[in-house]
């Protein structure tokens, strides 16, 4: 059976064109990650040739979007391919009746060969004839109706204006059309620090941007105070499926597509007990997720997300994973409280807009031309932070902005001065080159090893090697010409950091960081090490950073030997004081500590794992070789003879509430019988 050509004809069709058999577009951020999973099963069992293990990926796809064409189409050639002709017949016959209409593709395919010398198949030929006349129709198919909207006044986010972005590799996106008309006038500004707006930019409004507010408004941003500023409200089945809840889920356009610059205020926490979290660690936990706020960010959309309660000694924090620019986090450091958070969040809204207010017209529309409201944004509140000594100091660069930390009249004035070529250039960072952690030997937990998230203005790592020093090797991309690049450390200890130029420009960056571990500062346990880089013009410009975040785990104690060596990894929690939360997401709870040791080459010759407080003797002390394999017997010079593959399984602590505790601890088995240790 030609598989591929179901494959190519139909699956790749499947990602442009699908449709779900939902009721509502609102529906799809539940049932697209799921046909994503039926869709990689699919094509796996499709290039493996295993009929059986496609057919049930594409049933669970047709269960998931019942009038989808495709999975219909994909079926029906399964069936046919397999002799079972009337079942291959009614999922054509479906597939038809919900859009397929290439006439080609169902005479050309050999898969539908056995179909085409039954009676039933003319007829559904003829079908297609008839439905070309009058295409189906299906809601999340069809093309967004724009609304049309006075600026300053209400606009709501429907089905009839709002379709499903299908891009499959950021987990697709809604999409909603407003075509904004403007008044004739617009009212006074009335919101903060207005005498000095009113001195700065008369005329000073907000024309052309939107208002989303995905908090049920609990940080009260006086929206009304702002002239021309459009706020977004969320119809009947939008509320119905929350979609007007959490962090960004779609992007705001004009009538022909283009985007339209949006400040969204999003809620502050999730509380999905154990992997609670605010939506700013949430977002670098989660690629999907924060390769969405990337792309968002690239299209004027400015979300705001409160990190109080990440940030706090209540919860140990800072509990963040990484330096995100892509969206702005706010904090309430002085009063850290959920109410505190809202007013920080507020505030912070409430200095953008403005800032946007008083902004040259000329200059406006060239930052949005160009994609760079968001790091124009990043760049004044960075600018005006009391007491930095200057942009390239740490100070200036905090992981989230507390309001009473911002001179707010002097990132007015200078919002009010910008001109179109004093915008913050533009450029991406990627990682080139990295050292990387073998599982089972360098860590245990199950997470896919020590990437947190890739995106063009952040790149985060967790440190799971135990070797002292993570490296990697990270490039500045940039279309303008001309730029240098400036590295400098926000976060860490500057002596365990070593910048290594590969270029004169430094736009090649080699960074060797060494391990770290969790640190008290300000009552605070830090977990990170956080790495700027800024892009200069000849003229000094500078650009809004970039980062690279390199996270800790709070749950591991290191001792390196004098040759840098590691030595010694203590999982177990403190016998004294307060054991440190940290991240299921990222590790779960051990009850080992692991001993290394050296032959006399330097090579690892294995560890030995003890537990003190074990039930089982055999379980006390173990032996590892140096390929993460349990040693069940030794020979006479004490060298493995024969071993065992080693299981590890997360488990969920019953009793847990996630934060006094951890919620999920590692069980460690072995696995399958033992064997002939491996020749070193």
């Amino acid at each position: 059976m030609l598989l591929g050509r179901w494959i190519t004809a139909g699956l790749l069709l499947c990602c442009a064109m699908s449709a779900a058999g939902a009721q509502s577009v609102f529906q799809m951020p539940t049932i697209f990650p799921q046909h994503r999973q039926a869709l990689a099963r699919f094509m796996d069992a499709a290039r493996r040739g295993k009929v059986t293990e496609a057919e049930t990926a594409a049933l669970t796809g047709l269960k998931l979007m019942p009038k989808d064409a495709n999975w219909n189409y994909n079926l029906a050639c399964l069936c046919a391919a397999s002799g079972r002709i009337e079942e291959g017949l009614a999922y054509l016959r479906a597939a038809v009746e919900c859009g397929f209409l290439d006439r080609a593709q169902l005479a050309g395919d050999r898969d539908l060969a056995p179909l085409r010398s039954q009676p039933a198949y003319q007829t559904i030929l003829a079908r297609v004839d008839e439905l070309k006349k009058a295409p189906p129709t299906n809601p999340l198919l069809a093309k967004a109706v724009p609304s049309t909207v006075t600026m300053g006044q209400e606009a709501t986010v429907t089905e009839a204006n709002t379709q499903w972005n299908w891009a499959p590799q950021n987990g697709g996106y809604f999409e909603t059309r407003f075509a904004l008309q403007r008044p004739a006038t617009f009212p006074a500004y009335k919101g903060p620090h207005a005498q000095l707006v009113k001195e700065l930019a008369p005329a000073a409004n907000c024309a052309g941007l939107l208002y989303v507010n995905r908090d049920e408004d609990a940080c009260q941003v006086r929206y009304e105070a702002f002239p021309g500023l459009t706020p977004v409200l969320y119809g009947d089945e939008a509320l119905r499926t929350n979609t007007h809840r959490g962090y960004a889920q779609g992007l705001f356009q004009d009538a022909l597509g283009a985007p339209l610059p949006a400040l969204v205020n999003a809620t502050s926490i999730l509380t999905r007990l154990p992997f609670w979290r605010t939506l700013p660690r949430a977002l670098t936990s989660d690629a999907a997720q924060a390769t969405l706020a990337a792309t968002f960010a690239a299209n004027n959309q400015l979300c705001l997300y409160d990190a109080t309660l990440d940030l706090t000694p209540k919860f140990q924090g800072d509990l963040l994973h990484a330096h995100n620019p892509a969206i702005v986090a706010t904090a309430a450091l002085s009063t850290p409280s959920a109410e505190g958070g809202n007013a920080a969040q507020r505030d912070i809204a409430e200095l953008l807009l403005a800032a946007y207010a008083v902004m040259p017209e000329a200059t406006r529309n060239d930052m949005l031309r160009t994609g760079r409201l968001v790091p124009t944004m990043q760049r004044l509140l960075r600018q005006h932070i009391k007491g930095a000594a200057d942009y390239f100091s740490a100070a200036a660069h905090p992981i989230a902005f507390d309001p009473a930390a911002i001179d707010g009249e002097a990132l007015l004035r200078d919002a009010a001065a910008l001109k179109p070529e004093a915008l913050p250039p533009a450029f991406s960072l990627s990682a080139l080159q990295e050292t990387k952690p073998v599982p089972y030997v360098d860590y245990f937990d199950a997470t896919g090893g020590d990437i947190l998230i890739d995106t063009p203005t952040c790149v985060a790592r967790t440190h799971r090697t135990t070797a002292k020093t993570k490296s990697i090797t990270l490039v500045c991309n940039a279309r303008e010409h001309g730029l240098t690049y400036r590295w400098f450390v926000v976060q860490g200890d500057p002596a365990k950091v070593r910048f290594n130029p590969r270029t004169k420009d430094l736009s090649l960056m080699t960074i060797d960081v060494d391990w770290h571990g969790a640190r008290t500062e300000n009552d605070r346990l830090l977990r990170r090490v956080d790495i700027a880089c800024v892009a200069l013009r000849p003229d000094g410009t500078a650009s809004a950073p970039a980062f690279y975040s390199l996270r800790q785990l709070a749950n591991e104690a290191r001792v390196y030997d004098k040759l840098g060596r590691i030595d010694t990894v203590d999982y177990t929690p403190p016998k004294e004081g307060k054991q440190p939360y940290e991240d299921p997401a990222l590790t779960a709870a051990k009850d080992w500590r692991d001993i290394y040791s050296y032959d006399r080459q330097g090579r690892l010759r294995g560890w030995i794992r003890l537990r003190e407080n074990a039930k089982n003797p055999e379980e006390i002390a173990q032996d590892f070789e140096p390929h993460g394999l349990r040693v069940v017997t030794k020979n006479r010079d004490e060298s493995p003879k024969t071993v065992t593959r080693v299981r590890y399984v997360p488990r969920v602590n019953q009793g847990s509430d996630g934060i006094a505790a951890p919620a999920i601890e590692l069980l460690q088995s072995d696995a399958g019988t033992p064997f002939e240790a491996p020749k070193r």
